[in-house]
């Protein structure tokens, strides 16, 4: 619903969700009434209240990637902090590039080849080169093949693929099999 409100109001929407501690749960089965009128063909709505800046990260998160920008760009203007703070709660697939080669490498183990094929298809070479130096030669040879084989992808496939790869790195990270958290910038002595 968000992506297909104008960007005006979008980002609007989105700092005041931001601002939100508690929604009344009455404003809430209002908002759910009028909502479900209008989408009765989605199936059964949920009615819970939820607000505040982890709802959205989430949120965001699920945006593509420029109507994103012009949210959180919108909201750090009008509140430097709580930009920040969302910044912090989200996570995007080119954040793969702070994890070192042993978390990309529990990473992959996880994540399905072809998942995996799809994603890389659509994202920069020093995104590929991060993720297909943590495989074997012949691994990495493999992947690429794939990558030529598969031809034209549609965007909205590639970015599915990354949202899967990104929720095995958020299941991992919730596990303590790898940290997202202070790997940029961190020295070590040699």
């Amino acid at each position: 619903m968000l992506s297909s409100l104008p960007a005006e109001l979008r980002n609007d929407v989105t700092l005041r969700m931001a601002s939100l501690d508690q929604i009344s749960p009455e404003i809430i089965s209002k908002i759910a009434t009028v909502i479900g009128t209008k989408l009765k063909s989605l199936g059964e709505l949920s009615r819970e209240a939820y607000g505040g800046v982890h709802a959205v990260a989430e949120m965001v998160n699920r945006l593509d990637s420029n109507a994103a920008k012009d949210i959180l760009e919108h909201i750090e203007q009008a509140n430097p902090a709580l930009g920040e703070t969302i910044r912090h709660l989200m996570f995007v697939f080119e954040d793969l590039l702070l994890l070192d080669v042993n978390s990309v490498k529990e990473v992959l183990a996880k994540v399905d080849k072809k998942i995996l094929t799809v994603a890389l298809k659509g994202t920069s070479d020093q995104m590929k080169n991060h993720m297909l130096q943590a495989m074997s030669q012949r691994g990495a040879e493999m992947m690429k093949e794939d990558m030529e084989a598969l031809g034209p992808i549609k965007i909205k496939e590639v970015e599915s693929s990354q949202q899967q790869i990104i929720a095995v790195v958020r299941q991992l990270e919730t596990e303590g099999v790898i940290s997202m958290k202070g790997s940029a910038g961190e020295q070590y002595v040699l």
